[in-house]
């Protein structure tokens, strides 16, 4: 080809099986960088379907987006594309870096996570060649190329036009360079592989672990294209070699020329970071409050590591010397958060269900047992699976198929398939498929896929799929969904889908797909349905509330109830004057178009406490910013019209409130006018009123009559 180009730098990062990563230096303030992200779990007829692409682009545009100056706009996301579709989405990228004339550099970062096989890229039943490809972004007019492939036989791409290993050579923005740089997560005959442990791929998770800090080795809080390259090499071929799909490895396919140090992420202004303190030591592993693996971290004593990442909830986990060490960590917006250690705590090692042979010994398998102290059954089950074992009084095994039951506690180490059932408790180290009911305590450490029962209390450790209930409170430490029951108090810490009912509090750090009830306090993240209790709490809320306390950070929601808070609704301190010369002061709470008010008032020449009124009512809002229109429905009370009766029995029997319907135009937000007419009516059922005076009056048949007055007012 004998078009003019300007320099590029085409960086070509082949990966076999989900997601990667390139970002730019937060000092190069005058360069702009694009993002073009493509998933493709479906591979076409004849290929598995892969799991996680979608989460590998999401991750991507994640971490390009907090370390590697991406910005909102300039990225787009493709899932399951076809030909046609990726096609259109390269002519956007195209126009868009035509017209940002005004960067003194631009950078397209170009990212898919699927399958692919030598010839290219598959796109369901259509293939994207490796040559149409390279075509189409070499043809972008951009300064810098970043092209990311997380696919399978990716690396015959490598060798397109010739490419030749050199060793890497890496540039700042100072540089002028020309040439390319292929990254590929293997070799041309090999497989690629994702993880369920992971959520991932094996390269992108190491990939990205090391852009958040792992592979900065300098601690200078850059991670550079050299660095990169050996942590993500290290890491997969370690994580892999013993893999059913073998050992992969990392290779690379390097023509650059130039001076610099190409620096891929900037850890310096994250917005959150845990750093390492030089005690701590070991493999760490960081997982967000759903229990996604994040980050991966193999650190030695001497020094602090930094890794970035997003503000929330995290599990740490530390593995020395073959022990496991656990704490909690909570990463807030800006803020830098030492992690040495100190307040961390052992854990017991987690017993789990392999897919394939076991790597110590077989399980042998015995029919019946019965136990009698921990250490003590007959015949020993204690490395064994039992199908049927009875405690007098302790039932314990490594393991049950089928049926555990005990006078006193019933006990295992490797998990339950069936029914483990005690008088009083019920503990097992693994995880649950079937029931585990005690009168006292249940208690499982790993999943649970069906009943958790117990007189006091239930707790499980890691993901419930079911039912969990017990007469005083309930815990699940992880994500839940089905019902969840307790007498007094009921936690979960992941996200939960379904019904969780509590007789007084009931607590969710995650977000609720469902319904949450309390007979006093209701508390959770993010809720997508119900809550019911006398006061409920939430970070966003969409659904429906009800108590007599409703609060919500970001309330959209229906709320129904006395008070309803939400910093992003209505919240207004309300005087008016209102014809008949009364004055009255109310509070207004609610969500952005529907609101509670709390009304107190009096007559302006009577200060007595007959000339007192009281009311409660509720209204619409329609906003057009300035102006916002209400409709409002409330209910007043004078205390003149009690001395109207010669006893306390009479008045009871004869004063009802007042129903009043108004509509109100209005002008400001924080501080602002109003004015409005309300009609006070009065039906045949309902006697003479104070309210009914000033304004204009009108009379009806059958007791019928009303009142409309003007009235107006500020708020604040």
């Amino acid at each position: 080809m004998n078009m003019k180009r300007k320099r590029i730098l085409p960086i070509l990062i082949l990966i076999l099986t989900s997601s990667g990563l390139i970002a730019q230096s937060a000092e190069e303030l005058s360069v702009r960088r694009f993002g073009l992200y493509v998933a493709s779990n479906n591979g076409g007829t004849g290929r598995m379907r892969l799991m996680y692409a979608d989460d590998d682009v999401v991750t991507m545009s994640r971490t390009l987006g907090d370390l590697g100056g991406v910005a909102p706009q300039d990225e787009v996301i493709l899932f399951e594309p076809d030909v046609e579709e990726l096609d259109g989405a390269l002519s956007v990228m195209e126009r868009n870096i035509g017209e940002a004339g005004n960067a003194r550099r631009t950078e397209v970062v170009f990212y898919y996570s699927g399958h692919s096989d030598e010839n290219g890229l598959m796109l369901g039943e259509e293939r994207y060649s490796y040559g149409r490809l390279r075509d189409r972004l070499e043809n972008l007019d951009a300064d810098v190329l970043v092209a990311i492939l997380d696919s399978c036989a990716s690396g015959a791409f490598t060798r397109e036009k010739g490419g030749i290993r050199r060793a890497p050579f890496l540039m700042d923005d100072s540089s002028r360079m020309e040439g390319h740089a292929f990254l590929t997560s293997s070799s041309a005959d090999e497989v690629s592989q994702e993880s369920d442990a992971i959520g991932g791929s094996f390269f992108t998770h190491y990939l990205v672990s090391g852009l958040r800090g792992a592979a900065d080795t300098t601690r200078d809080g850059r991670v550079t294209l050299n660095e990169i390259y050996q942590h993500t090499y290290a890491e997969t071929l370690a994580r892999t070699e013993k893999t059913l799909g073998g050992p992969q490895h990392p290779a690379y396919d390097i023509r650059l020329t130039g001076t610099g140090d190409l620096v891929l992420t900037d850890l310096s202004s994250p917005t959150a970071s845990m750093i390492f303190a030089s005690s701590l030591s070991g493999r760490i592993a960081v997982r967000d409050n759903t229990g996604l693996l994040v980050a991966e971290i193999n650190k030695r004593s001497e020094e602090e590591v930094v890794m970035a990442l997003p503000p929330g909830a995290y599990d740490v986990v530390v593995m020395r010397d073959e022990t496991r060490y656990s704490g909690a960590v909570s990463l807030q917006r800006g803020v830098p958060t030492m992690v040495d250690g100190d307040d961390f705590s052992r854990v017991r090692p987690e017993y789990t269900q392999f897919r394939g042979e076991e790597p110590e010994t077989e399980r042998k398998e015995v029919v019946a047992s019965l136990g009698i102290f921990p250490s003590l059954s007959f015949p020993n089950v204690s490395e064994a699976v039992v199908n049927l074992q009875l405690g007098l009084p302790i039932a314990s095994a490594w393991g049950i198929q089928g049926v555990q039951s005990a006078l006193f506690m019933s006990m295992t180490a490797g998990g339950v398939e069936g029914i483990q059932q005690a008088n009083f408790g019920a503990k097992n180290l693994g995880p649950l498929s079937g029931v585990q009911a005690a009168g006292f305590f249940a208690e499982t450490a790993g999943s649970v896929s069906g009943v958790q029962a117990a007189g006091i209390f239930a707790r499980t450790g890691g993901p419930l799929t079911g039912v969990q209930a017990a007469g005083i409170f309930v815990s699940a430490d992880d994500s839940f969904e089905g019902v969840q029951a307790a007498g007094f108090y009921g936690s979960v810490r992941g996200d939960m889908k379904g019904c969780k009912v509590a007789g007084f509090l009931n607590l969710a750090e995650g977000s609720i797909t469902g319904a949450q009830i309390s007979g006093f306090l209701n508390r959770c993240g993010e809720l997508d349905g119900t809550q019911i209790g006398l006061i409920n709490v939430s970070e966003t809320s969409h659904g429906v509330l009800v108590g007599l306390i409703n609060y919500s950070e970001d309330m959209r929601a229906f709320p129904i109830g006395l008070v309803n808070i939400s910093k992003n609704g209505i919240l207004d301190l309300d005087f008016r004057y209102e014809q008949g010369n009364r004055q009255y002061l109310s509070v207004k709470t609610g969500n952005r178009y529907y609101y509670t008010r709390f009304i107190f008032g009096f007559d302006q020449w009577n200060w007595d406490s007959d000339g007192l009124i009281f009311g409660f009512g509720i209204g619409l809002r329609a906003t057009f910013r300035p102006v916002y229109l209400e409709f409002e429905y409330d209910l007043r009370t004078a205390l003149a019209d009690y001395n109207m009766y010669d006893t306390m029995e009479e008045t009871l029997d004869n004063v009802f409130t007042v129903p009043t319907f108004s509509v109100t135009a209005g002008f400001g937000k924080k501080f602002g006018v109003y004015t409005g007419f309300g009609l006070t009516v009065k039906s045949p059922w309902n006697h003479e009123s104070v309210l009914l005076d000033g304004g204009t009056r009108w009379d009806g048949e059958n007791g019928w009559a009303g009142t409309l007055k003007w009235y107006g007012g500020v708020h604040l």
